[in-house]
């Protein structure tokens, strides 16, 4: 089975959804996380922490 929904870098553009959005839950819903710097890994650590991946596709490694 191959990743399909992972990407490098930034998890995506303001204003649009050209990548996977992180999310967290807050009072049992699910909150998208806007593609904002300040929500992101700095760049500086990209090799080993900016692969945004959906549960599914990190279950494959």
């Amino acid at each position: 089975m191959d990743m399909t929904r992972v990407g490098f870098g930034r998890m995506g553009t303001p204003g649009q959804i050209d990548q996977l959005w992180q999310h967290f839950e807050e009072n049992g819903e699910m909150e998208a996380i806007a593609p904002e710097q300040e929500h992101d890994n700095p760049p500086l650590i990209s090799p080993a922490g900016r692969v945004p991946a959906s549960v599914e596709n990190w279950g494959l490694i």
